[in-house]
């Protein structure tokens, strides 16, 4: 998991962009998944573009509903995590 603190909900996109780029580049791998909520910062018709131009699946969860994001809403803020 990556951390990323932003300014502006606007350069979620850009910081998911650079994470991508150093990621696959580290572990020589691509990125197939990308979970994101159905949050209006990663709806743009760009960053879609960008993703299917990628071959980057898209996995959204419903707005507001962080039961849905059990990966991120189960991390301790030390860094550790569960499950």
């Amino acid at each position: 998991m990556w951390l990323r603190l932003l300014t502006a909900k606007d350069q979620a996109a850009e910081a998911i962009k650079e994470i991508k780029a150093r990621t696959e580049m580290e572990m020589g791998k691509k990125l197939r998944v990308l979970g994101t909520d159905s949050g209006g910062k990663f709806n743009s018709e760009d960053f879609a573009r960008y993703c299917a131009g990628e071959g980057v699946g898209r996995h959204l969860t419903a707005p507001y509903s962080p039961q849905q994001n059990g990966v991120v809403e189960r991390r301790k803020p030390d860094g550790g995590g569960q499950g």
